[in-house]
């Protein structure tokens, strides 16, 4: 539709198109126009079609057919716990990106409903049955929220690792996001600050999660340091004592450590050592004379 083209890439705006409205349209000009000019020039030419293009919010727009305000309710926009009466609602969100919202909504969006995300106003343009936007503006209230409200915070600068081979191992040693601890605390990368955001849903978490951060981030000569290894389909005491047999425990900056409740090893080694172990450890189930 080129009224949604034009606004859409040259005056910034979004516009959603009534079902009713068909068949193509053409516009000409006689000359170039400012942005800012294109509304109201592109107003006064779909009139001549039976069309009007009313503006439902700041940068937002409906074309529709003439007699169409008679007809039924004009869009909306919609406020915290209002009832729906149109169908084509504009909801402002205040967290949650129209682009992101729009993806979580998609399960949801059935029944002659769609979401149009507009993601430089971060607004999401709804039209269908006012009785399914009802419901479908009721699940945005529910996912539109601060999800950092309640949440501990904690930045912890690193001295020796990188911050995305770091968080890899704490993801690990957390057993991942489905597990039950896991799930309470997140990391994230601060390359530039040479750093780790920690986001925990309890403070005991937070300690937790910064305390082996600390561990994790120990210097060692020739650039090693003490990292966290998963294992998988064998015994990590017995991984430790052939890995240490390997690489000679006891050396300058070698040491393996099982922890037998997980299952992994904390290893004492440098980069080129630890990257050895690593491709051994995957693959340790198999026979040694294959």
């Amino acid at each position: 539709m080129v009224v949604q083209s034009l606004l859409s890439d040259f005056a910034g705006a979004s516009v959603v198109i009534d079902p009713r409205v068909e068949g193509e349209i053409t516009i000409r000009s006689q000359g170039q126009l400012a942005a800012s000019e294109l509304p109201a020039f592109l107003q006064s030419s779909v009139g001549s079609l039976g069309l009007e293009l009313v503006e439902q919010a700041p940068n937002a727009f409906l074309l529709r057919p003439l007699n169409a305000a008679s007809e039924t309710p004009g869009a909306e926009v919609y406020r915290a716990g209002a009832n729906v009466h149109s169908g084509v609602v504009i909801y402002g969100l205040r967290y949650v990106s129209a682009t992101e919202m729009g993806r979580l909504l998609q399960p949801f969006a059935r029944h002659g409903v769609t979401v149009q995300p507009e993601r430089t106003r971060e607004l999401l343009i709804l039209t269908g049955p006012a009785s399914e936007i009802q419901g479908l503006v009721r699940t945005i209230e529910l996912l539109d929220v601060d999800w950092l409200a309640g949440m501990s915070f904690g930045i912890v600068p690193l001295d020796y690792a990188e911050p995305e081979a770091l968080i890899g191992e704490l993801r690990a040693l957390f057993g991942g996001a489905d597990s039950p601890i896991g799930s309470m605390v997140e990391f994230v990368s601060l390359p530039g600050r040479q750093a780790i955001l920690i986001l925990a849903k309890r403070p005991e978490r937070l300690d937790q999660a910064r305390n082996w951060i600390m561990q994790l981030d120990r210097p060692l000569t020739q650039g090693g340091r003490i990292r966290f290894l998963q294992i998988a389909n064998a015994d990590a005491e017995g991984i430790a004592e052939t890995i240490s047999a390997l690489f000679g425990e006891g050396q300058a900056n070698t040491r393996i450590i099982a922890d037998a409740t997980r299952n992994a090893l904390l290893i004492h080694l440098n980069r080129r050592r630890f990257k050895k172990s690593r491709r051994w450890c995957a693959n340790s189930t198999v026979p040694i004379d294959r």
